[in-house]
């Protein structure tokens, strides 16, 4: 995607915390950004690396999402790990929250 429009963005929010969600259903470790990137590949996303990482500081600044946020030294970009979903984001997957930024489609 070269320009996300502010719907894809809401449906993306929900697209992560679906991929997070899952993977904390299954207890899996938590998630670094290239992973849940391939997650998102792998059911036909295909997403740009920092949208990928603004929609998931959008999802922790509504405290949907929390991860460790640091640069690499290497490379000078945005690397995001231990991503896991908060009991806030597992309401909004599950229905019993609704956010008008997060288009979950059940």
């Amino acid at each position: 995607m070269e320009s996300i429009s502010p719907e894809q963005m809401r449906r993306l929010r929900a697209v992560i915390l679906e991929q997070v969600y899952v993977n904390h259903q299954k207890q899996f470790s938590h998630l670094n950004l290239i992973e849940l990137g391939g997650s998102l590949e792998r059911i036909g996303w295909e997403v740009a690396l920092r949208e990928l990482v603004t929609a998931c500081q959008d999802l922790k600044e509504r405290r949907y999402l929390d991860f460790e946020e640091r640069r690499s030294r290497w490379s000078g970009r945005t690397e995001l790990i231990r991503i896991s979903i908060t009991p806030r984001g597992r309401n909004i997957v599950e229905g019993s929250e609704v956010d008008p930024g997060v288009t979950v489609i059940n």
